[in-house]
């Protein structure tokens, strides 16, 4: 809020989680480097690209735009260099038949809201409180209404000083 100079989320964080929702994973990733002098850990920059890419090459397969995921996989994830057995376990997702049988071994919720939420929860553990809410702070009722510089509520009556 202006008048109180009180940040709710960092806005590079507001960014990457918007980026993040609606599946725009270069535009998270390079939201990530602005992210990064803010992170406790250094680690934590890797770890968060591999939930990123990991995430992406699913929506890749799922989608069936398979020379896509392909590139994911050899371009992006392998050369982080981490999880490497994770990272053999996602290149034999590349031979599942449907959608399901996708979603079933892989444990994942397929592309959309329900699987990018619980990414996001994952991301958002590797940043501060005070950059980044959790769901759970963010949206206290469960309804999917954020709280936001736009949702406070104002006060009823004004203030009157005698």
């Amino acid at each position: 809020m202006s008048e109180s100079d009180c940040r709710l989320e960092h806005p590079s964080a507001a960014k990457f989680r918007s980026h993040v929702m609606s599946g725009e994973y270069h535009k998270a990733e390079q939201d990530l480097e602005e992210l990064k002098s803010l992170m406790d850990c250094p680690q934590s920059l890797l770890k968060m690209k591999f939930l990123l890419l990991e995430q992406k090459y699913l929506e890749l397969v799922e989608d069936k735009k398979i020379l896509e995921a392909l590139h994911c996989l050899r371009e992006e994830l392998t050369p982080l260099k981490f999880n490497t057995e994770r990272v053999h376990t996602l290149s034999g997702f590349l031979m599942c038949t449907s959608g399901d049988e996708l979603r079933s071994k892989a444990g994942w919720g397929g592309t959309g809201n329900e699987s990018r939420s619980k990414l996001m929860e994952l991301l958002q553990g590797f940043l501060p409180p005070s950059v980044m809410f959790t769901e759970k702070i963010a949206d206290p009722t469960g309804t999917g209404c954020r709280i936001t510089e736009e949702t406070l509520p104002l006060p009823q009556q004004p203030y009157l000083f005698s």
